[in-house]
């Protein structure tokens, strides 16, 4: 009987040492559980292992500094954000190329120069060209505020008389975005660098974490211009002018009804063209009247004293004696 109580005391409590560890395997389950995700929370906070440093792309000295947003914008997989968007979310760059010509050149120049300063534009160049001495030709690049774009490309039209237009926009949203995160996500490895550099305490350490905002510095300076560089382009729309100066203006383009009116057409604008060129000679002779005659003179000279050196050539050395006469 003893030794049969005896085993039932060793069996009890086997089980009552069983149950405790299932227990305790329970309750530590969870635990462990919540110290991994508290500290996957924490990696950029705290300072990690090196090999880890080196697996997450930290900085190979033992501290991790990239986020997850800094894994994003560096693999090219980011998302556009909405808060800091327009409210249709576009980034557009308006540009257009502009040809006018007019009879009044000074009028028109001071009614382009009124009509951008009244828009609110400036301009970035301005070259007026007169190599052919009668008709001079004004080339400008414009800017002017996107909201006011197709604004000045019809007023130009009135003031001058528009012979060509193209106008064309390009949208640069995704870079645009994409650029502004990359630049919060640079400015956000650069405060955290600068925080792990002030618990460094190993020189090679503070090299490195100096380099590295040496480097992540440059990057945002580069981005920033970026984005200035978008947002002067997107604000203010591009315009490339070319103010002609002419005797007569060109024919408004019309599409012809018959054949009869495209015959009388072609008729009057070979008459024009036949007269515009007898008048463009006149005026080349008249402006080059003192070269021609000089070049004339020159060219008489030098015919007479050839045809004088032909001619003695042309002479027998020894001429034949004369016959006396009966």
């Amino acid at each position: 009987m003893k030794h049969t109580g005896s085993k039932r005391v060793i069996c009890l409590a086997s089980a009552l040492l069983l149950l405790l560890g299932l227990l305790t395997a329970c309750g530590a389950a969870p635990k462990n559980t919540a110290v991994r995700e508290d500290t996957a929370a924490g990696a950029a906070q705290a300072p990690s292992a090196a090999p880890q440093a080196q697996a997450d792309g930290g900085t190979g000295f033992g501290y991790s500094y990239k986020t997850a947003d800094m894994a994003a914008a560096e693999s090219g997989v980011v998302s556009r954000p909405t808060a800091n968007a327009p409210s249709d979310g576009t980034k557009l760059i308006h540009t257009a190329n502009l040809s006018l010509e007019t009879t009044e050149f000074d009028r028109a120049a001071a009614g382009l120069k009124t009509l951008t300063e009244q828009l609110g534009g400036y301009f970035e160049r301005s070259e007026i060209s007169n190599y052919s001495g009668d008709y001079r030709n004004a080339y400008y690049s414009i800017r002017i505020p996107a909201k006011e774009f197709e604004t000045f490309c019809e007023k130009a039209g009135e003031i001058s008389h528009l012979i060509y237009i193209n106008k064309s926009a390009q949208d640069v949203s995704e870079q645009y975005y994409d650029t502004q995160i990359r630049l919060e996500t640079q400015k956000t490895k650069y405060d955290r660098l600068l925080a792990l550099l002030e618990k460094a305490d190993k020189m090679e350490d503070i090299i490195s974490l100096e380099n590295a905002i040496s480097e992540t510095a440059y990057q945002i300076d580069q981005l920033t211009g970026t984005l200035r560089s978008f947002d002067s382009r997107v604000e203010y729309s591009s315009i490339s002018l070319q103010l002609t100066e002419v005797y007569r203006l060109s024919d408004e383009e019309t599409a012809p009804i018959t054949f009869g009116e495209r015959l009388s057409k072609a008729f009057t604008n070979g008459l024009k063209r036949t007269q515009a060129g007898f008048e463009n000679l006149l005026l080349f002779l008249v402006r080059n009247l003192v070269g021609l005659l000089l070049f004339a003179a020159v060219v008489i000279v030098a015919a007479v004293v050839i045809n004088r050196k032909i001619r003695r050539l042309r002479l027998p050395k020894n001429p034949p004696p004369e016959t006396p006469q009966k």
